[in-house]
């Protein structure tokens, strides 16, 4: 079952409040991210260093307005940084496991999290997390939170609880592993579940959270492909790539959220590249290039495109202007390398 949750962002700053650009990116960034989910933005703000007025703002928001509420800034190490120390004022009870997650596994991103002193806890039945002001920060530690929200507001609405697999984590949470470490791969091929249905009375404009629900349920792949049924009706096959013990959990959402009356399901063997993640330094920050080998051959390597987008976002740049300049650094890299051994 999907939901929607809605959010607030109080950003803090004494530059951030006098209309700093990088806020607005990293405002527009979130408001983004949550949004490809279908949660709700319900109110944005920006506050200096300023404890009382921090604390009215986050005792004000939680009337219930919201189920979410960021503060972005104000947590490091200088004396006029204060959102931990307002946030204490207000909240009921602490949620310690949320920052100790995201300083521990977020810091394999971005390695300053682990200066961030942000705390978090609960208000009534919001949860008020402290994050860094950094989109690179913000970003990282995103990455660690999102896959635990669902679950965690649904705890605080007293609704059913959805389950949490390891599967949802980022990938380093669920092994221990770091980002930069090998995915499996290779010779043997894997098994999926195939998923298809033809829908030729489903609105286009339904396909995008449609789509975003399944990748956030396990998907592996999903893609349209336009098609002529009986008496020349034009329709789209959906098609749904998922590990075999996530059948039933797709097939649900297409049910839920399709016209549909029927599934057709297949197994299917597919081979994959092991792949891994590198971060490169590029002049736009850095930006994760993930990269494919068969038999222990590099094969491919592709910057990752939401890293892409934030960075252009960030700098107001065209997005392929940052995708170009992270593979002429990550080839420059492979050039000195292949120079020095």
């Amino acid at each position: 079952m999907s939901q929607t949750i809605r959010f607030c962002l109080l950003f803090i700053g004494d530059d951030v409040a006098r209309g700093e650009e990088e806020a607005k990116a990293v405002g527009n960034w979130v408001e983004e991210t949550f949004q490809t989910r279908g949660w709700e933005l319900v109110e944005k703000q920006a506050v200096p260093d300023n404890p009382p007025q921090i604390a009215e703002t986050l005792r004000r928001w939680s009337d219930g307005r919201c189920d979410l509420l960021l503060t972005l800034g104000g947590t490091g190490f200088s004396p006029r940084a204060s959102a931990p120390e307002a946030t204490r004022q207000v909240i009921q009870r602490e949620a310690p496991g949320v920052m100790e997650c995201i300083r521990l596994w977020g810091a394999m991103q971005a390695p300053t999290l682990l200066l961030s002193r942000g705390v978090a806890g609960l208000r009534n039945r919001v949860l008020i997390v402290n994050l860094p002001f950094s989109l690179e920060e913000v970003q990282a530690a995103l990455r660690v939170l999102m896959p635990l929200l669902p679950r965690a507001i649904a705890e605080l609405r007293d609704e059913p609880v959805p389950s949490l697999s390891w599967e949802e984590l980022p990938r380093e949470l669920a092994t221990g592993q770091e980002a930069s470490s090998e995915d499996s791969g290779g010779e043997t091929p894997q098994t999926v579940a195939v998923l298809e249905t033809n829908l030729d009375d489903f609105s286009p404009e339904f396909y995008e959270p449609l789509l975003e629900r399944l990748f956030a349920v396990g998907a592996l792949d999903v893609y349209l492909t336009p098609i002529y049924m009986k008496k020349g009706r034009p329709a789209t096959l959906l098609t749904v790539l998922g590990p075999q013990e996530k059948s039933e959990t797709l097939a649900e959402v297409i049910f839920t959220e399709t016209t549909t009356f029927g599934i057709r399901h297949t197994l299917m063997a597919r081979y994959v590249l092991a792949r891994r993640w590198e971060s490169i330094e590029t002049p736009y920050g850095p930006i994760r290039i993930k990269i494919g080998s068969w038999r222990g051959v590099e094969r491919t390597a592709s910057p990752e495109y939401e890293d892409v987008k934030a960075a252009a976002v960030a700098h107001n740049v065209p997005l392929k202007q940052v995708y170009h300049a992270a593979l002429q650094a990550y080839a420059a890299r492979q050039n000195r390398q292949g120079t020095s051994s």
